[in-house]
């Protein structure tokens, strides 16, 4: 489902902020505009805000494509 909101990325232990385009329960969709040491077959964390409530949930994934200025990221369960 398209769900756009800013989400916090660690790649090899660097913070990037960018943001979310879409949301499934298998994974997301992210803009990866400013992030330079995005590649498929990375793993990384994602920490997505929760709407209601002033937290976040951290998942762990691993990119499975890029496509133009984002990138699919399957998660771990």
């Amino acid at each position: 489902m398209e769900y756009t909101t800013p989400v916090s990325l660690v790649i090899n232990k660097e913070k990037y902020i960018t943001d979310l385009l879409n949301l499934s329960l298998g994974g997301a969709f992210v803009s990866v505009d400013n992030i330079p040491q995005m590649e498929t077959g990375k793993q990384i964390s994602i920490a997505i805000p929760f709407v209601r409530r002033a937290s976040e949930i951290e998942l762990t994934g691993t990119v499975q494509h890029i496509f133009g200025k984002g990138a699919g990221v399957e998660f771990f369960w």
